[in-house]
């Protein structure tokens, strides 16, 4: 069917679009090294807050290193457990949002619509720039995504636990990076 075509070749073009070229042209500052550090040890060491603010302070929650350290766990073994295993985990968890939002625009608005938009969200210059590292405001826009996306499937009256749901996905979108707000 078409919807097994669109599953089966959309997440693999997310993928390469976001991190094709991440092995050879790799970002690494300091905050990034910090990071990794802290997905390398064991999930019980991971911070209870989030990552440092610019500002002073640090971000609300630690879903950023949660999703950090899951990304070290299960590809983290492929590729020796270096930080690109980071990278491939953000790249999957935006494919997989921008699916989820794919399919919650086809049903309110068709095919068309759905693919144009979310082509253009993935592949807009700020998400492809920011997805070949390990930065949480990636993780963050992934979140919104699936946040969107899930309001986007409600139709007639919002139970508690779907409202429940969407307000779940956009907490950590905002524990994430909170400038999400």
């Amino acid at each position: 069917s078409s919807v097994t075509g669109v599953q089966t070749c959309a997440l693999p073009i997310f993928f390469v679009a976001r991190v094709g070229q991440a092995s050879h042209s790799f970002l690494m500052l300091d905050d990034q090294i910090r990071d990794w550090r802290l997905a390398l040890g064991p999930f019980t060491s991971l911070p209870l807050v989030g990552t440092a603010s610019t500002a002073g302070g640090s971000s609300l929650g630690p879903v950023y290193y949660w999703v950090l350290w899951l990304s070290r766990v299960t590809i983290g073994p492929f590729v020796h457990n270096l930080p690109h295993a980071g990278a491939y985990g953000i790249a999957v968890l935006q494919g997989v949002a921008d699916l989820v939002l794919l399919f919650a625009l086809r049903k309110r608005r068709g095919w068309g619509v759905a693919l144009v938009a979310v082509l253009l969200m993935a592949t807009s210059p700020h998400d492809l720039a920011v997805s070949a590292t390990i930065w949480n405001p990636a993780v963050s826009v992934a979140l919104v995504k699936i946040a969107i996306a899930l309001r986007l499937r409600q139709d007639g009256p919002v139970s508690s636990a779907a409202a429940f749901t969407v307000m779940a996905a956009a907490w950590l979108a905002v524990q994430a990076h909170s400038a999400a707000v």
